[in-house]
């Protein structure tokens, strides 16, 4: 079942607020995911972030939990890039999939 929670996420609908922002090397790109099920779902939204002159790049994820059907959540994901020019930058979510299986948490 945990596996198929992961793989199969079911209808929803994700917006991706712009721009993507750098400050300080910190990259952040935010947006909101509506569950469109009728079950209550969890969501792992995986975001590539790059700064605006293309020098650095990284990929992060964040966990969105209990989101109840036709419910709307916010999410924000952030990361350090090493290198690269404040201001407006490259994000683009690159997967939707639910929790992490057996509690796995790919930050440990």
């Amino acid at each position: 079942r945990e596996i198929d929670d992961f793989t199969d996420v079911g209808p929803y609908e994700l917006t991706e607020d712009d721009p993507c922002t750098v400050t300080d090397g910190l990259a952040e790109h935010r947006g909101s995911i509506r569950n469109m099920s009728d079950e209550t779902r969890g969501y792992t939204i995986t975001v590539e972030l790059q700064s605006g002159d293309g020098r650095d790049q990284t990929i992060a994820s964040i966990s969105v939990d209990d989101v109840e059907p036709d419910e709307t959540r916010q999410w924000n994901v952030t990361a350090l890039l090493s290198d690269g020019d404040d201001g407006d930058g490259e994000c683009d979510v690159t997967s939707v999939q639910g929790p992490f299986p057996f509690g796995l948490d790919p930050d440990d």
